[in-house]
This record gives structure tokens, sequence and C-alpha cells, in this order.
């Protein structure tokens, strides 16, 4: 629901302005999900920068917690 997402969001103090998206080359289904969550959340005035990576290195960065956003499965 856009609207209900845009009247919380609205509420929020400190917004981010930027994120970054973690996703891996593993999988296919990733880039459109990724896109997807770009298009959403720049409705919201967010920038989402995508990062498509190895596998081994999405994993490595994650491990890290050096990402905003990321999405995997086990």
């Amino acid at each position: 629901d856009e609207t209900k997402a845009k009247a919380e969001w609205d509420k929020v103090t400190s917004k981010p302005t930027s994120l970054t998206f973690l996703y891996s080359d593993n999988d296919p289904n990733w880039e459109p999900i990724a896109l997807a969550t770009q298009s959403s959340l720049n409705k919201l005035g967010i920038n989402v920068k995508l990062e498509k990576l190895a596998n081994a290195t999405m994993r490595d960065r994650v491990g890290k917690g050096d990402y905003d956003i990321a999405i995997g499965n086990w």
C-alpha cells in the first residue's frame, strides 16, 4: 500500500537519502527484486545504489555488516 507507506515515511524524523543494496550474481531472480526495491524507495526520495557482486564477495560484505540492504538465501 503505497499511500500508507508514504504516510508512515512522513513520520520518520531522521531519513536516509541513500542506501546500498547488495545482491549476488548467483541467482537471476535477485536483480528484478533489487530493481523493484530501488524503484519503490526512490518514490520516497531514497537513492538506492545497486551492487551486483560475486557470491563470495557478497557474503564477505554481509558478514562485515558493510551494507544497508541485502538479498540472499540459504
